[in-house]
């Protein structure tokens, strides 16, 4: 039994840790790799143009590009072209990592999230430090006096700190840069030297110490930056070090693909990487995962709105688990697992072994991507993308329907050939033989119904 857990565990885990490629991928294509869909002008400032998103109809009242200096409208409009196209390479660059990152053997993605939690901790660490800082200058501005947090304590005015100054937020700030420095120390992969170990913890403490010191606001204001840069050096050092070791592990994995492919073929090896990553359970976990977020931020934003409604919200939540391709690609993942435990269904009801039933949770997944697809559902208005969506569900099931009516076909055929006398067999087919015909007529009934 324990064994059985920690083989369910750690197969849970080797999911989760692939979730999060799938979610940078979806946000890059959610604002378009970089090529935005607004209108970008030229809006005149006090000294020169800078650029600008406006509205369709904001477009048609602005002034002619005829009457703006050409040198600056040439210069500026190569300069808007370079930044799309600058934000378009990355964001292809970061497609491209991601892709490779999920495609990683569980060992190496491990020691790539080792490399990249310390850093995300640093930039916590700073954003926090920078949020705490400017509290602080604020109450010290809102003083008017050269006295600090330290002289208040020292006065015993801590109810007035508590209550009206940042001294919760000074406290939070300290718990919370302890935790940070205690996660960064024990995963980054540089040499644990006991002194570096120390500096490291107070590099991440140093502005929640300064803050309470009586020191000038602008060392305040720099102090996160300063203390980032131990941490961020010793990042750079590991990245450095194992540079070479990083490098060797992509031609390797390079060199595999390569091999593999001129001995078994291209399939063979999609074949093989589709089952060793597990990509049907990732997708369903990122599906999952993005659409409860989603559950969590309208509930949090519009939950004590008049106006709300789950109509509302699972109308929300339809558009937004298809406006991507990798949220299309989960959906499928789901659908696919949905008509595969129907297919199971039927064929429990019939008591049935073998049949077409196992390719359902397959061609329904290839069927409603197609869908997607040819119909460009992503590229859809938010209505728009509602109805067609609904419509291929449509499709999806008459498909589904097919399906069941190839499994209960022949077992009808085989019954009355073999004179069968078993009564709850011929009911269980006459009752799905029922239910493929009731069904389509009620939704066709409830479809002609006028709202």
């Amino acid at each position: 039994m324990d064994t059985s857990m920690r083989e369910r565990f750690l197969s849970f885990a080797e999911i989760i840790i692939r979730v999060p490629p799938l979610f940078i991928i979806d946000e890059l294509l959610r604002i378009g790799l970089g090529l935005s869909t607004d209108n970008v002008v030229l809006e005149i400032s006090e000294h020169s143009y800078k650029l600008a998103k406006v509205t369709d109809s904001t477009v048609n009242t602005m002034a002619p590009s005829s009457l703006l200096d050409p040198f600056n409208f040439e210069y500026l409009a190569y300069k808007m072209h370079f930044i799309i196209v600058l934000k378009f390479l990355c964001c292809c660059l970061g497609c491209i990592a991601a892709i490779c990152t999920f495609m990683l053997w569980t060992k190496h993605l491990i020691v790539v999230y080792l490399y990249l939690i310390p850093v995300g901790v640093i930039f916590i660490s700073y954003w926090s430090n920078f949020s705490t800082m400017r509290a602080i200058i604020t109450y010290m501005d809102s003083q008017k006096s050269t006295t600090s947090i330290l002289d208040d304590i020292l006065c015993l005015n801590l109810k007035y700190i508590l209550n009206d100054g940042p001294g919760l937020l000074v406290i939070q700030n300290y718990v919370q840069q302890c935790i940070l420095a205690s996660i960064f120390c024990y995963l980054h992969l540089a040499p644990k030297h006991p002194i570096l170990q120390k500096l490291l913890v107070l590099s991440f403490m140093a502005p929640s110490i300064l803050g309470i010191c009586p020191v000038p606001a602008q060392v305040l204001y720099h102090a996160p930056v300063f203390a980032a840069l131990l941490p961020l050096a010793v990042c750079k050092f590991v990245i450095w070090y194992n540079g070479m070791t990083m490098l060797k592990t992509i031609y390797m994995g390079y060199q595999h693909a390569h091999n593999f492919i001129s001995i078994y073929g291209l399939s063979a090896l999609a074949e093989t990487e589709w089952i060793r990553l597990n990509v049907p359970c990732v997708l369903r976990m990122f599906w999952m995962l993005r659409v409860g977020g989603q559950v969590f931020q309208i509930l949090g934003n519009h939950y004590v709105e008049e106006t709300f409604t789950y109509y509302v919200m699972l109308r929300t939540l339809l558009v937004n688990s298809c406006e991507t391709l990798t949220a299309v690609l989960g959906l499928t993942s789901i659908i696919s697992s949905i008509c595969h435990y129907i297919g199971c269904l039927f064929q429990w009801v019939l008591l049935t072994e073998d049949g077409d039933d196992t390719s359902i949770g397959t061609v329904s997944a290839i069927l409603f991507y197609m869908l997607a697809l040819q119909t460009g559902l992503t590229s859809l208005d938010r209505e728009k993308r509602l109805v067609r969506l609904c419509r291929n569900f449509c499709l999806l099931f008459t498909a589904v329907l097919h399906f069941v009516h190839n499994i209960v076909n022949p077992l009808l055929m085989s019954l009355s050939a073999s004179h069968n006398p078993a009564f709850h067999r011929h009911l269980r087919a006459l009752a799905v033989c029922a239910f493929l015909i009731l069904f389509p007529c009620s939704s066709l009934a409830e479809r002609s119904v006028p709202s």
